[in-house]
């Protein structure tokens, strides 16, 4: 964990009528972690210009590093021109630093080819995760849906739209959606620690993952359905039919009549 030591210097003062100094009170106020066990508080304006400091910090190092790349590989295509080349990474590497352009200076397109299919050869010496010594590790991390965030400050990249730039270009969102189980296998993990209290997103994912194969699809148990054309007997029904019921004695004959009797 990083430590801010250089904390004093964004705090921000104002007179008091007593001819003294005060810290400027703005709020909602935050805490930064200073050192082992120690925390600081500072207002929202002082919170807010260190976390401007940083972002211009990250912007210089990501353009110095853009152009370092660059300058490594002064082979970008054969079929651009070196002029137009060099005017293009100038201005990203203005915007990255946070400055202006020149008025007469066009921006580049937001968007452009957006329906093609990827460059790999253009995009393998501009990407800085390609270039990576740890490239393997970082796509095994983001195809195990780690964040991309946490991926780009283990690393040193200059930010997450690297990684995500990479991994369109790379197709890594079909491998990872394959391995969206990892999710809940991490999720998971962590049921010791969970109380009774919060079982039930437990029971919840655990049925989650037992409906997914090994590919992420999700499958549905077979079932079997029965259709009864007669009704069955209910459970403690008496099943016994008239053939199993014994037959009443046969009536006895009458005797027969004396000869001459009236009949």
């Amino acid at each position: 964990m990083e430590y801010r030591t250089d904390w004093k210097q964004f705090l921000q003062y104002e007179p008091t009528p007593s001819n003294g100094n005060r810290r400027r009170r703005t709020f909602p106020m935050h805490f930064v972690d200073t050192g082992p066990d120690e925390k600081q508080c500072m207002y929202h304006d002082e919170y807010t210009a260190m976390t401007a400091a940083d972002e211009a910090a990250r912007n210089a190092q990501r353009a110095s590093r853009e152009i370092e790349l660059a300058a490594s590989r002064p082979d970008e295509s054969a079929n651009e021109n070196s002029a137009a080349a060099s005017s293009d990474l100038a201005e990203r590497a203005a915007v990255l630093a946070g400055r202006d352009l020149p008025a007469h200076q066009p921006r580049l397109p937001a968007v452009v080819g957006r329906d093609r299919p990827p460059d790999l050869e253009r995009h393998s010496r501009r990407c800085m995760v390609c270039s990576h010594p740890d490239r393997d590790a970082i796509e095994g991390e983001f195809i195990r849906w780690r964040s991309p965030h946490k991926i780009a400050r283990d690393y040193a990249i200059a930010d997450r739209n690297s990684i995500y730039r990479h991994a369109h270009a790379t197709n890594l969102f079909e491998e990872r959606r394959r391995q969206i189980g990892r999710v809940l296998e991490s999720y998971l993990e962590t049921i010791d620690d969970c109380p009774p209290a919060d079982f039930d997103p437990v029971t919840r994912a655990v049925r989650v993952y037992a409906h997914l194969n090994a590919n992420g699809t999700w499958i549905e148990p077979q079932r079997t359905l029965r259709i009864l054309t007669s009704r069955e007997p209910w459970p403690g029904e008496d099943v016994s039919t008239d053939s199993d019921v014994p037959a009443p004695p046969a009536a006895a004959e009458p005797p027969p009549l004396p000869v001459g009797a009236d009949q």
